[in-house]
This record gives structure tokens, C-alpha cells and sequence, in this order.
């Protein structure tokens, strides 16, 4: 009887771990995201900026907000995962060395998080070019 109560304790235990794990990790990931959609409000001075604020897409055709669509999935999306993968591989690589775990690769993952993050920064360049070369014919 004691088995069978120290083995529903596990198979609890294990329940619990897994869901706050789950839970922490969504957390954690819509944290970066917001993070992330923070910092692309940091260049708003920027000279592409102030001329995409005045593009309008009133008279869009059918044709354009396809075009639209596919942009925001096809260049955007990227913007998107790699913002948000670059902050949460320097967000761990901080916390693994605040925490004094040592791994041989740690320094691996600081250049990663780098790439990764100027991989946000060009392809949400990319996404406003496109979409600005598309409906600056609006005007």
C-alpha cells in the first residue's frame, strides 16, 4: 500500500512539473515578445518610418492586401522568431551565467543571440521596403 502511494505521488509530481514548466515557458516567451515589439518602437525617428506612416491603404485592391498577407507571413513571421529567439537565447545565456553555471559553449550563444537579432532588425527592414515599394502607388 505504501508503493502504490509513494507511486501516485511521482505520477503527481511529474503532472505538476510538466504544467508549470509549460506555463513558465509561455510566460517566458510572451515576455520576449513583448520585449521584442518594445524595442521596434525605439527607431520611430527613423527617416523610413516617418515616410511608411504617411502610406495609406484606403484604395487597396484585392491584389494588394494579398500582397499584404503574404509579406506579414513571408518576411514579417521571420522578423517575428528571430526577435524573439535572439532575446531568449541572451536572456538564458544571462541567467546560466548569473547563476554560475558553467557549460564549455556558453560564449557560443552570445554571437548567436547577436545574429539572430540582426536577422529581426533586416528582415523587418525587408517587411516595410516591400510593403512601401507596394503601396507608396497609393499617394
Amino acid at each position: 500500500d505504501n508503493k502504490e502511494d509513494i507511486k501516485t505521488y511521482i505520477e503527481n509530481y511529474q503532472l505538476t512539473t510538466v504544467t508549470v514548466g509549460v506555463l513558465l515557458s509561455l510566460i517566458f516567451g510572451l515576455l520576449i515578445d513583448a520585449i521584442r515589439f518594445l524595442l521596434t518602437l525605439l527607431p520611430k525617428g527613423c527617416k523610413c518610418y516617418r515616410e511608411w506612416s504617411h502610406l495609406t491603404v484606403e484604395k487597396a485592391t484585392e491584389d494588394d492586401r494579398k500582397y499584404h498577407d503574404w509579406i506579414i507571413e513571408n518576411h514579417f513571421r521571420f522578423h517575428q522568431f528571430y526577435g524573439n529567439l535572439g532575446l531568449g537565447i541572451l536572456a538564458s545565456s544571462i541567467i546560466l551565467k548569473i547563476k554560475n553555471i558553467e557549460l564549455e559553449y556558453l560564449w557560443v550563444l552570445y554571437p548567436l543571440s547577436a545574429i539572430c537579432i540582426l536577422s529581426a532588425i533586416f528582415t523587418l527592414r525587408t517587411t516595410i521596403n516591400n510593403l512601401k515599394k507596394r503601396f507608396s502607388k497609393e499617394e
